[in-house]
C-alpha cells in the first residue's frame, strides 16, 4: 500500500531573523527531517521557497519550505502541490499551535484552521480542508500579545522540549507513511501525556 503522504510542508517566516522563533517550528521540523536523511535543500525552480526530494521505501516524497511570510504561504504550497500533481489529502502541513502546551503534539486531518492564519491561507488556496495537520504546541502567552509571543524565541527549557518533541515525531513518522495512522496518533498522544505540565 502506497504512502498517504506525497508532500510534507511546514509553516514559517522565510527571513533569517525569524529562524528560531516559535512561529518557525514547522521549518525546524522540516530541517530535522532533512538532516536525519542527509537531504539538501534547493531553490524551488517552479515557484518560491526551498525544496528537496526524499525517497522513502521506494516512494518519492517532496519536502517543501514555502518562501513567503507565514500568513501568505498558501499560494506557494498550492503551486507546489499542483506542479507535482499532489492532492490535498496527500499533504502533511507542520505548524505551531497556541492551544497546545510546549511538548504536546497532535495530528489531525480535516478540521478548521483554529484561528491560525497560515493554515487559513492554505485552506483558501487549496479550496480544501482535507490535508494532514501536525500541530506542535508552543503554548499561549500569559502577558504579551500573541503576535509578539509567536515571533519571539522560546527560553532554553522550552527550546529543549520543542527539539525533543520534533525529534520524537520525526522518528515515528514512518508509522504514518506506512498507513498506520492510528499508531502514529497513539505515539503522539502518549508523548503529549508524558509532557503535560
Amino acid at each position: 500500500m502506497s504512502s498517504p503522504i506525497k508532500l510534507i510542508t511546514g509553516l514559517g517566516n522565510y527571513e533569517e531573523k525569524y529562524f528560531n522563533t516559535r512561529h518557525n517550528v514547522g521549518f525546524m521540523w522540516l530541517d530535522h527531517l532533512a538532516e536525519n536523511h542527509a537531504l539538501t535543500w534547493h531553490k524551488n525552480q517552479h515557484g518560491t521557497g526551498l525544496i528537496t526530494k526524499w525517497t522513502h521505501q521506494n516512494e518519492k516524497i517532496i519536502l517543501f519550505k514555502p518562501g513567503l511570510l507565514m500568513n501568505i504561504n498558501g499560494g506557494p504550497i498550492q503551486q507546489c502541490a499542483h506542479y507535482h500533481r499532489i492532492e490535498p489529502e496527500n499533504i502533511l502541513v507542520v505548524f505551531d499551535e497556541l492551544d497546545l502546551t510546549v511538548g504536546q503534539i497532535k495530528l489531525k486531518q480535516n478540521g478548521g484552521h483554529n484561528g491560525h492564519n497560515g493554515v487559513r491561507d492554505i485552506q483558501h488556496h487549496l479550496q480544501n480542508k482535507n490535508f494532514y495537520k501536525l500541530r506542535i504546541g508552543i503554548d499561549r502567552p500569559s502577558r504579551e500579545s500573541v503576535s509578539n509571543y509567536v515571533l519571539g524565541k522560546p527560553n532554553a527549557t522550552d527550546t529543549e522540549k520543542l527539539k525533543k518533541t520534533i525529534a520524537f515525531s520525526v522518528k515515528n513518522l514512518y508509522y504514518l507513511l506506512k498507513n498506520q495512522e492510528n499508531t502514529y496518533h497513539q505515539k503522539l498522544a502518549l508523548w503529549s501525556k508524558d509532557n503535560e505540565e
